[in-house]
């Protein structure tokens, strides 16, 4: 392979990862989440899977910092720090359980408490919900759902599903249970970067990625913000809902992990990103187990 065919190999995997958040970026503007969802997805065929987790950790804090400050005057303070500080209390319970279980049973057993609270969303929407933006939640639910999306967060990486199914349930505006959706992410997100740092998986490559993507991220999320602007609050709980169950199936039915193999053998991402880079004299300093 010639030099120049690596260079514009190489090109074209910064424009994928690029066009890859910006499709994330705008699902997240429109229902709330999904980013991590979309891009971990769609990553999973070409990078590392820690170069991608790092990735997304990074280039979400934009377009999020953008989205809550637009519709700060919306957020449910109080509950939002009623999750926050149980999705804390949570994360170090759920990395325990990452060290000693399965995690495909894991994901699997989330999937199943996902598809049913799905489920159960969609069917009692025959009923019409009253919005009443000033009513308080019970703190009780709040800090069970941040218990929750903590324990998720540290046993599979995925703790926004059950903040989603809570902030649904809620008599929100659509714009409300958004907004909360992405404060929370964004807090979340902050929490992650550190401990991301902390664990030494900062560098100079994937950080280029995150600062080439961010325009990218930003554009998303103002077209997900625009297209969800005038969405009916029946209509967006059942898009929401939807959304959801979708995923659920997809947890459910997921294939098993096989952590021999990805201990002993690079990832397709890994090995091209690597082999890319190497032949254009610039290999970067890729994650490491």
């Amino acid at each position: 392979m010639s030099r120049f065919a690596s260079r514009k190999e190489f090109k074209l995997i910064l424009l994928l990862i690029s066009l890859v958040i910006f499709l994330a970026a705008t699902v997240q503007g429109t229902i709330g989440f999904g980013y991590a969802i979309v891009c971990l997805a769609i990553f999973s065929y070409f990078l590392d899977f820690r170069e991608a987790n790092v990735i997304v950790a990074v280039s979400v804090l934009a377009p999020l910092i953008a989205a809550v400050w637009m519709y700060r005057g919306e957020i449910k303070r109080r509950t939002l720090l009623i999750c926050l500080a149980g999705a804390i209390a949570g994360l170090p319970v759920g990395l325990y359980f990452f060290s000693v279980v399965n995690e495909t049973l894991l994901i699997r057993v989330t999937g199943v408490l996902i598809f049913l609270l799905s489920a159960e969303g969609l069917w009692s929407m025959r009923r019409e919900i009253k919005i009443e933006t000033e009513r308080e939640t019970s703190w009780l639910w709040a800090s069970i759902t941040g218990v929750a999306s903590g324990l998720l967060t540290g046993a599979v990486g995925m703790g926004g599903p059950p903040v989603a199914a809570f902030a649904s349930r809620q008599p929100w505006s659509p714009t409300q249970i958004k907004v909360f959706l992405l404060a929370f992410s964004f807090l979340t997100a902050i929490l992650r970067i550190g401990g991301l740092t902390a664990a030494g998986w900062m560098n100079l490559s994937v950080l280029s990625y995150c600062v080439l993507a961010i325009p990218f991220a930003l554009l998303g999320i103002y077209v997900g913000l625009k297209v969800s602007h005038n969405i009916d609050a029946r209509v967006f709980r059942g898009l929401t809902m939807g959304t959801l169950l979708l995923l659920s199936l997809g947890m459910i039915f997921r294939s098993p992990t096989n952590g021999s193999n990805e201990a002993s053998e690079p990832t397709v991402g890994e090995s091209s990103i690597a082999t890319r880079m190497e032949i254009v004299g610039k290999k970067p300093k890729l994650l490491t187990d």
